[in-house]
């Protein structure tokens, strides 16, 4: 049986469900990158160098892979936390 071949591309994240969080060493900013946007969906995942874009940041990103939530789940999980308060 083959090993399955790894994430090569921001397409192959998108398939697995994965994205790019990157987290600036300076100012502690964090980003998350969308792997189905268009401008980035053939790029490949290494290599890249991350920049902070905060106004006069510009440190170094470093990035880090995790699934990808839905954005209700995150709002249910909030809704919760204040209805309890």
């Amino acid at each position: 049986m083959a090993a399955p071949t790894p994430a090569r591309t921001f397409a192959d994240l998108a398939r697995e469900g994965l994205e790019v969080e990157v987290v600036c060493q300076k100012c502690g900013r964090t980003s998350v990158i969308d792997p189905t946007a268009p401008a980035l969906r053939d790029k490949r995942i290494g290599g890249r160098r991350y920049r902070c874009s905060a106004a006069g940041c510009r440190g170094i990103g470093l990035p880090s892979l995790k699934p990808k939530t839905s954005l209700w789940a995150e709002r249910l999980a909030r809704h919760a936390a204040n209805v309890r308060k």
